[in-house]
């Protein structure tokens, strides 16, 4: 797979191997990481979401230090920036909640902090907020100060609303295709 993951493969390609890792149940092959992490800045919209989800999937302190570089330096092409905010919002920790908000500011280029919002949204399962950043402040400020075991417990009841809520409106909407084809 690695070999898929090169500047000469077709880009459909880079995001066929990033889904598979997103959607595989096992820990995703190391040698996997860096080419990806090359690919990201390289990828359209698509296909660099897939990636930063398979990013998401790698357990790695390094990584994560990489990606918190990547975003919050100002030297690099936006579309690096941006794609290394959405790879962070897979990595559900406290540290990571915090430097997604510093890349939410008003002084950050209008791509960054969009990644920076889908990907407070992606980390917390909290939907609701959108793009106001008073209002993940306001969240910010509880919880922060919360556990690490409070985190994750809520952090996880939060993305299983979320699962729950888009399980039903998938459901309705293959209920009225059906009601559609019927009538």
């Amino acid at each position: 797979l690695a070999s898929v993951l090169t500047e000469g493969a077709a880009p459909a390609a880079w995001r066929a191997v990033a889904e598979g890792v997103a959607l595989h149940p096992n820990d995703p092959p190391g040698d996997l990481m860096n080419p990806m992490l090359a690919l990201l800045p390289k990828a359209d919209a698509a296909t660099q979401a897939a990636l930063a989800e398979a990013l998401g999937r790698f357990r790695d302190e390094d990584l994560v230090e990489k990606l918190t570089t990547l975003a919050n330096d100002r030297g690099k092409p936006t579309v690096e920036r941006r794609g290394a905010a959405l790879a962070l919002g897979h990595h559900r920790t406290q540290e990571v909640t915090r430097v997604l908000l510093e890349l939410s500011n008003l002084d950050q280029p209008e791509p960054v902090q969009e990644a920076a919002f889908t990907a407070l949204a992606t980390l917390t399962g909290l939907d609701e907020y959108g793009r106001d950043r008073a209002a993940w402040i306001d969240w910010w400020n509880s919880a922060r100060r919360w556990s690490s075991s409070r985190w994750h417990e809520r952090i996880m009841a939060n993305l299983g609303r979320r699962d729950a809520a888009r399980r039903q409106q998938q459901q309705a909407i293959e209920e009225r295709l059906l009601d559609s084809q019927r009538a």
